[in-house]
């Protein structure tokens, strides 16, 4: 009596071993429509809800789109969801992760309110960035007295 033989992988879906690096939840760049971002929420504490007030929507499943290695999502709805893990904040419980889009307009205005959110600071800290002249602006020894990124 010897080893049995190897049986085919016929019919089965791939394997993946345990420890190798996996991307739960990636999504292929050309199942994504490009005149949206996409961004996954933690769906705990109302952050749908902040998430929908700033413009977001829900992706809805329509089975062309594949969430890391398996296709469609874990949730019953229809939504795309996948399972988050445990929760800290909730020993024993779970949380799931809802992928939400937003158009690509409202996207481009809140990173240039958080763009300019940082200039004024560091306008405030070095100096103006676009080289005016201010008031008591810090300016280190030996530095010049306008910041340049």
């Amino acid at each position: 009596m010897g080893r049995p033989a190897r049986q085919t992988q016929e019919g089965r879906s791939k394997r993946v071993p345990l420890n190798s690096f996996r991307t739960k939840l990636h999504i292929p760049a050309e199942q994504m429509d490009t005149a949206y971002h996409y961004r996954w929420f933690k769906d705990v504490g109302g952050r749908l809800e902040q998430a929908q007030n700033a413009g977001f929507e829900f992706v809805v499943n329509d089975g062309k789109i594949t969430v890391g290695e398996r296709e469609g999502n874990t949730d019953i709805g229809g939504n795309i969801s996948v399972l988050g893990g445990d929760d800290p904040r909730n020993p024993g419980g779970s949380y799931r992760m809802i992928l939400m889009r937003q158009p690509i307009d409202f996207h481009k205005e809140d990173q240039q309110l958080k763009q300019d959110r940082v200039d004024g600071l560091n306008a405030q800290i070095y100096g103006n960035i676009r080289g005016d002249k201010v008031e008591n602006a810090y300016t280190p020894p030996g530095a010049s007295p306008v910041y340049r990124p």
